[in-house]
């Protein structure tokens, strides 16, 4: 019971540097978010909860959604269009193979 109250003091106080963070304009992506989730890590190591038991520390003490929007945060904005920016090389090539092909063919009919 005791580790599940220091548990709970360390989410209230996540929520409150979260808080801060926002008011400072700090923007979804920054290294300051994985910073913190860093220390949170740490912070709770140190009572027994590893990193992969963070989500469900945060669950039994009522602090899902304060861990959810830090996760949340810690992503970068435009992740997505990085990954589509990722996928452009393959659909190129893709369309150079098939450029070679039609041209082969049209070579074979004519």
């Amino acid at each position: 019971m005791e580790t599940q109250r220091e548990v709970g003091e360390y989410f209230r106080s996540l929520e409150l540097a979260l808080n801060e963070q926002e008011k400072k304009g700090i923007p979804k992506g920054d290294p300051t978010y994985s910073r913190i989730y860093t220390q949170l890590a740490r912070d709770l190591g140190h009572i027994g909860i590893a990193r992969d038991e963070l989500l469900e520390a945060a669950k039994v003490c009522g602090h899902l959604r304060t861990f959810e929007r830090l996760e949340h945060l810690m992503k970068k904005q435009g992740h997505l269009l990085s990954h589509k920016q990722n996928k452009l090389p393959v659909l190129f090539i893709g369309l150079a193979q098939q450029t070679t092909k039609l041209a082969q063919k049209s070579r074979i009919f004519a």
